[in-house]
């Protein structure tokens, strides 16, 4: 048991004042009988009144020390002679002395250890809940948990469900707007939930950026519906001294079992769902047992990744891409594959998305862009003369490396800027365009190619785009699939060749998988076309055939 646990023990079973009276008159006379049975004040015996003082204020505190003390006082002064032989009484100041120091000794024993019991209550608090927000942490939770498993469901129900919240940006407001705005996000989420649900249902913060409930439900179409009203709720602004801030919020479910399944199992299965939901780009998700499969292979790849890079299992493929004006192969994007020893060739959406939110995106950037420069090299020994395209994240455009990596990567080959071309999405750049447009300049001051990818699907401002150092806008493939049954993506495409071109720019279309989409697309005017329509991607010795073999056929 431990020494919280005694405490409580104690508070349940001498609460009562009477039974302390009872309890310390009984020792005091036990005390009494003894010093008197043994000869009297004079002797030794007279300390064991210590022991009922410092038990009462062990016990009882304060209170019951003095209590204790001034009792003890009494019992052996004008009661207690000297000598029970002679009978000599006790000197009044003598008694009344020792009256005092048992009762200071009795109320310094009995504010030590209600100080102690403080100490204890508020280091049990503690360890339940987190100290700035003041929510009931992840050991509350756990610990619901269990107790809700011995009373057969919560709330006197058989079917509940866990619900993990998490604030996706929660990290970022913290960074620019202090931990203590985060800490106050967090407070107005748990309260929001709290208004959601019956009063005395428990919210709980597990983890920094996320809230849980546990809530009775029927079934899985409860546990959704129920799902919809939080996401609901954490979609309204949060108001703020000076300030309304919107938070990311998504939400995890998992059903909670009847066999008393362990918490932080379930905890976990949110969780999952949780951060499953948020990469899908979806507000809520129910966990599902095939999540954990996929979970774990992704961690498990980007464990490995670092390897693959240092054992050779990383390689390029490149696709082609032409001029649609005399069909001249004018570059080539490289496209990033893993040969696994296990699981054979890896495509780069199985490892990429969870590299990019890893410091190894920068690493596997740098290993593209080499790669690629080497490949350059190669190609012009044997006479074909391309650049070649590297997609950049937004993650590299922040590395504060990235600048450098890329200039010395072109020095340390002898290579002039256009060999390369950086392909970056507008959504990378709108993160931090001050800082993007800077980096940018770097680059095309060394005549670095760069290309605005997957123009269309961002939110890029036109007031940024007419500032940014690019010199490509390559048409996001989702409105080429669409060009001969939608007028809308037609008229996109044509708006986007009139803007880019009116800004100095060439159109790269990607996703052309036909002539007939190649015709339709040189006569609005695009300039470059990539898809399999032109070639898919090729291995290195794959292209150098193909190459050839399209310049011998003209």
């Amino acid at each position: 048991m431990s020494l919280s646990a005694f405490f409580r023990w104690l508070e349940r079973h001498f609460r009562n004042t009477a039974l302390m009276i009872l309890f310390l008159a009984a020792l005091n006379l036990g005390v009494y009988v003894l010093v008197l049975a043994t000869g009297g004040i004079k002797y030794v015996y007279s300390h064991s009144m210590y022991i009922p003082i410092l038990l009462a204020g062990f016990i009882f505190g304060a209170r019951g020390g003095v209590l204790a003390g001034l009792a003890g006082g009494v019992v052996l002064g004008p009661f207690m002679p000297i000598e029970t032989a002679t009978g000599e009484p006790q000197l009044l100041l003598n008694w009344v002395y020792r009256t005092g120091l048992f009762t200071l000794i009795g109320l310094f024993n009995g504010v030590a250890v209600e100080m102690l019991r403080l100490q204890l209550r508020e280091n049990e608090w503690l360890a339940r809940h987190d100290p700035f927000t003041r929510l009931p942490n992840r050991v509350a939770l756990m610990e619901y948990i269990e107790a809700s498993g011995r009373e057969g469901g919560v709330a006197g129900t058989t079917s509940s469900a866990l619900f993990a919240v998490f604030a996706e940006n929660l990290m970022e407001v913290g960074a620019t707007f202090g931990v203590r705005i985060s800490d106050e996000i967090m407070v107005q989420m748990h309260d929001r939930l709290l208004s959601l649900f019956p009063h005395g249902t428990p919210v709980f913060s597990p983890q920094p950026r996320e809230l849980s409930v546990i809530l009775p439900c029927r079934g899985p179409d409860e546990a959704r519906e129920e799902m919809d009203r939080i996401s609901a709720a954490m979609k309204e602004p949060f108001v703020l001294p000076d300030m309304s801030l919107h938070v990311e919020a998504v939400t995890g479910c998992v059903m909670l079992e009847k066999n008393g399944e362990d918490g932080h199992s379930v905890l976990r299965k949110a969780d999952i769902a949780a951060h499953t939901a948020g990469r899908k780009g979806e507000e809520s998700l129910l966990y599902d047992s095939e999540l954990d499969g996929t979970i774990a292979e992704n961690l498990e790849m980007l464990g490995a990744l670092k390897g693959a890079m240092e054992k050779g299992e990383l390689l390029l493929h490149y696709q082609p891409k032409v001029s649609m004006g005399d069909g001249r192969v004018v570059g080539a994007e490289s496209l990033l594959r893993w040969m696994h020893p296990v699981r054979g060739l890896v495509y780069p959406g199985s490892f990429v998305p969870q590299a990019e939110k890893s410091n190894l995106m920068n690493a596997l950037t740098e290993w593209v862009v080499n790669a690629a420069l080497d490949q350059v090299v190669r190609w012009r020994e044997e006479g074909i003369i391309l650049s070649l395209a590297v997609n950049v994240s937004a993650r590299d455009l922040t590395s504060p490396r990235f600048g450098e990596m890329i200039l010395e990567a072109l020095t340390r080959r002898g290579l002039d800027g256009e060999s390369l071309e950086l392909e970056i999405t507008e959504s990378a750049i709108m993160e931090d365009p001050q800082q993007a447009i800077e980096l940018l300049k770097r680059f095309s001051d060394v005549r670095v190619v760069i290309s605005i990818d997957d123009f269309g699907t961002g939110y890029s401002s036109l007031q940024y785009l007419s500032r940014f150092p690019a010199t490509v806008i390559k048409v996001d493939q989702s409105f080429v699939r669409n060009l001969r049954s939608d007028d809308g993506a037609r008229h996109i495409i044509d708006a986007a060749v009139r803007l880019a071109h009116a800004l100095g720019m060439e159109v790269v279309v990607e996703g052309v998988e036909s002539e007939e989409t190649f015709e339709m697309l040189r006569e609005m005017g695009c300039d470059i076309a990539q898809g399999y329509g032109v070639s898919p991607p090729l291995s290195e010795e794959d292209f150098r055939g193909w190459f050839f073999s399209r310049a011998m056929n003209g």
